[in-house]
This record gives structure tokens, C-alpha cells and sequence, in this order.
């Protein structure tokens, strides 16, 4: 039987976390593997998320700032599926990263 310790816990959310950043950078989401890299201290720490993005050309074609504001496009300790977006409802709020 396999116990998990803390040190494993954090070693297996390193490698998810290595994988998902390679992968979005190997499909011209570079920018948001940087940006996932940058908030890594943050990332780790969750127990789920869910991540809105647009792909690299997007951003360079005009939304510079979005390394600085990364933190408003995660939805910490969630993971909202396509059919769970779907049924929220318009103007719904979700929490992120941003406190406050």
C-alpha cells in the first residue's frame, strides 16, 4: 500500500503542474505557461482550478498585461466543466485568484 505524504502530495502537483505547462506550451499557450509558472507558489497550493485563456497570438496582438493579471482568470479549487458553464447564469460571479 502507498501512503502519501506531504513531500509526495507536493511532488505529484509539481509534475501535473510541469506537464500542463509544457503541453500549453507546445500549443501556442506559452504565454500562460509563463504565467503559470510566475504563480506557481499559488498554483500549487489548490486543491483544483479552472483556467480561462486566449492563446499566445491573441495576446500579442494587444493584451499585454496578461502575466499581471493572470490571477483574475483562475477559478481557485474548482473545476467548472463546459456543461457547468453553460448553465450559469449571465453576470454570474466567480471567485479568483485577486483577493478581495
Amino acid at each position: 500500500m502507498l501512503h502519501w505524504n506531504t513531500n509526495n502530495i507536493v511532488a505529484k502537483v509539481f509534475l501535473m503542474l510541469r506537464d500542463v505547462m509544457l503541453r500549453l506550451h507546445n500549443n501556442s499557450f506559452s504565454i500562460l505557461a509563463l504565467a503559470m509558472k510566475v504563480k506557481y507558489a499559488k498554483l500549487v497550493m489548490l486543491n483544483n482550478m479552472t483556467m480561462f485563456t486566449v492563446d499566445d497570438l491573441s495576446i500579442f496582438s494587444g493584451s499585454h498585461t496578461y502575466i499581471s493579471n493572470v490571477r483574475f482568470y483562475i477559478v481557485p479549487n474548482y473545476y467548472l466543466s463546459i456543461m457547468d458553464l453553460e448553465k450559469l447564469s449571465i453576470g454570474t460571479t466567480l471567485p479568483t485568484l485577486q483577493p478581495g
